[in-house]
């Protein structure tokens, strides 16, 4: 995935991939702004907790609500590909 660039006026900025906030005036390779580096931390840590039950302990569905409850599309909905 590439960094989103704009020319911002001539300046240049790179954009953060989810929220489209600035992360940085002139061109980095960075993808995600502190904010959504936090969240994405966050989800990642849920899904590692979510992995590691004992899965006799818990139905499919149960598993499956769990998983539901992460919101990742939510965290993604703004993230875009262009071409990378």
């Amino acid at each position: 995935m590439k960094p989103t660039h704009k020319l911002n006026g001539g300046i240049g900025a790179t954009l953060c991939k989810s929220c489209s906030k600035i992360i940085n005036t002139g061109f980095t390779s960075e993808l995600l702004c502190t904010d959504c580096q936090e969240q994405a931390l966050k989800l990642l840590k849920r899904v590692d907790t979510i992995l590691a039950l004992d899965s006799s302990n818990f139905t499919d569905g149960e598993l499956i609500d769990q998983m539901f409850e992460l919101n990742i599309n939510e965290f993604i909905r703004h993230l875009y590909d262009e071409g990378s």
